[in-house]
């Protein structure tokens, strides 16, 4: 092979890592199958909780209201017929929402109790049954009492568990968190458990994602990265959920002092609080990886000292589908001060030895600043595009993502083309230099603000600044023109590419077109990151770089906007034979209505 063709083919190959890693990163995000009804008794099966989530959700079901006491109804049957008892607690509370009166109501929460062995602290699950008026509350949250009642009944098929798992059936969630609220204040067994477990929903599908930890607690975490099937959770959530204004069950027991973790669905956010929030949306996938991590964590902290003691909070995120890395939220601090001085070390002895030089770090970082403010100008008008024009919260899953992908594409194709524009002139280390700077100093910044969210930057930041020592060391690193040997340097897009994918998608499906920008800037840095690698294909010819990504951005909008528009045809036929049927039913009610006599005739 020619040396051109070897620096093509070296480009290409870590051009194919980054989309390897892509691939691997989104792994995780895809729930396994349903486990069939013929399952073990003593496994999580969605097909036979599939029942439970249909009967609950067969109408809207607020509290108050008859199908909600009809949910209550069944929920007690359903325990009974497990052969244990059901405990209904009555509270009487108020409903208080901003600008309108408060409004009386009974609280009434199930609370059932599967005794252990030799309890010394009890698990509890939780998950509401109330919905809200305009809603059925299929996933939101008849998949978490469906989580409950089939995790109770595979454990009632297993040898007791060491401690007490106490099932609280909360009320009145969507009317102010007024349930969990009654149990914490008034229930006897409150003070008996040691650890909740926490089931809710702000979609309908994907993964259910752990987002939220109570009180700092030894044990929680590391136990749930180890036992359970499908760990999906990243330590940024929790930075996230920090500032913004949602609250769940969860909330209560965690102001109140109580370990425990939060779980939800985040993808299909359209159907959220909707009445399409019914049992034909809601994903069986979705319910068998919430129910199988239900099932683990109840067994695991069931048969744990739950009195071990606390911890400081750590970092933890996901690597491919069943690995949940975690460390000690110090180490934030301490990896991104080791990067710090280790970027400073090599500046200098690049700068000392003549292979950096001010004026090409000058125009590197140059170049750097305005890659990531031109991918902000577009993230932002894709914002406004996707939040407005395209109304992508109300389009099915998958357009969002499609428009993001376009949007990123777009992103890719200019950050190239800026980047282009100088690396004719600069030294493969002077472009990479400042944008490792760039990595480093976000990771320092969020060890400090986010220590959940520092892995997103500080391991790229590290991997780059290891093969950058090592080119700086090795002092082969002395061209303008572009060499295999410099590949290396892109070593910290596959680390990037691994750890950001999945991140976006979370926090894109849970924010949705608000976090554009974010997503956008991100992506320029990836591209920052892959430069050398890019560079190396582009040294044969640079052209089919640009028409790639025009013709990757062009389809990826002309298929999502096939999708909606066949989504918009779908739901427009359906509310038309909604309105027929619905016309139907009110001719036969006036067919069959008794005739008014005639005093009442002339009075209408």
């Amino acid at each position: 092979m020619t040396k051109a063709a070897i620096e093509t083919t070296c480009g290409l190959t870590f051009i194919a890592a980054v989309l390897a890693a892509v691939a691997l990163g989104l792994a995780p995000l895809v729930p396994p199958d349903a486990a069939p009804a013929d399952a073990p008794a003593t496994e999580f099966s969605a097909t036979r909780a599939w029942k439970h989530v249909a009967t609950v959700a067969a109408a809207p079901h607020p509290v108050g209201s008859e199908a909600h006491a009809a949910v209550r109804e069944y929920i007690v049957q359903q325990i009974q017929l497990m052969g244990l008892d059901a405990a209904v607690q009555e509270v009487e509370s108020t409903i208080n929402r901003r600008g309108q009166p408060a409004v009386p109501v009974t609280v009434r929460n199930i609370v059932m109790r599967l005794p252990g062995s030799q309890t010394s602290k009890a698990v509890l699950l939780v998950a509401h049954y109330d919905s809200t008026a305009s809603s059925p509350g299929a996933s939101d949250n008849a998949s978490g009492v469906a989580t409950l009642l089939e995790s109770a009944r595979a454990l009632r098929a297993h040898p007791p568990l060491r401690n007490d798992v106490i099932f609280l059936f909360s009320d009145a969630e969507e009317a102010g968190l007024l349930g969990a609220r009654a149990f914490v204040q008034h229930h006897p067994l409150a003070s008996r458990v040691g650890l909740v477990v926490n089931f809710d929903a702000r979609g309908s599908g994907g993964p259910a994602v752990m987002f939220e930890t109570g009180a700092p607690h030894a044990s929680v975490v590391p136990t749930f990265a180890r036992t359970a099937p499908y760990p999906i959770a990243t330590s940024l959530s929790e930075e996230v959920y920090r500032w913004m204004p949602n609250t769940t069950d969860f909330t209560i027991f965690k102001r109140a002092g109580y370990a425990g973790l939060n779980f939800a669905l985040f993808a299909e956010r359209r159907h959220y609080h909707n009445a399409s929030d019914s049992i034909e949306h809601v994903d069986a996938r979705s319910l068998q990886h919430q129910g199988a991590n239900a099932l683990a964590m109840a067994r695991a902290f069931g048969d744990a000292d739950l009195r071990a003691a606390a911890a400081p909070r750590g970092v933890y995120f996901n690597v491919g589908r069943s690995l949940l890395l975690r460390y000690p939220g110090l180490w934030a601090i301490l990896l991104a001060g080791a990067g710090v001085l280790a970027w400073l070390a090599m500046l200098v002895v690049g700068l000392r030895r003549g292979t950096l030089t001010l004026r090409g770090l000058l125009l590197g970082a140059g170049t750097s600043i305005v890659a990531v403010v031109g991918a902000a100008v577009i993230g932002f008008a894709a914002q406004r595009w996707l939040a407005d024009a395209m109304n992508v919260r109300r389009s099915p899953v998958g357009v969002g993502a499609l428009y993001l992908a376009a949007s990123a594409a777009l992103v890719i194709l200019a950050v190239t083309i800026i980047y282009r524009l100088t690396w004719h002139r600069v030294k493969p280390v002077e472009l990479i230099t400042p944008v490792l700077g760039v990595w480093i100093g976000l990771a320092v910044a969020a060890s400090l603000m986010l220590p959940g969210a520092s892995y997103l930057f500080t391991w790229p930041a590290l991997a780059g600044l290891a093969c950058l020592g090592v080119a700086l060391w090795r002092g082969r690193a002395d061209r303008v023109d572009a060499s295999a040997g410099d590949v290396w340097l892109a070593a910290g897009a596959p680390v990037a590419a691994l750890l950001l994918t999945p991140v976006v998608l979370l926090v894109y499906g849970a924010m949705g077109p608000l976090v554009t920008v974010g997503v956008m800037v991100c992506v320029a840095l990836i591209v920052g990151l892959l430069v050398p690698a890019v560079r190396l294909v582009a040294a044969t010819a640079f052209w089919p770089i640009p028409v790639a990504a025009a013709v990757t951005v062009a389809t990826l909008i002309v298929l999502a906007a096939s999708v909606a528009s066949d989504a918009a045809r779908v739901a427009a036929e359906q509310q038309k034979a909604d309105r027929i049927a619905q016309r139907t039913q009110d001719g036969r009610l006036l067919s069959t209505a008794p005739a008014l006599p005639p005093a009442a005739s002339a009075a209408r």
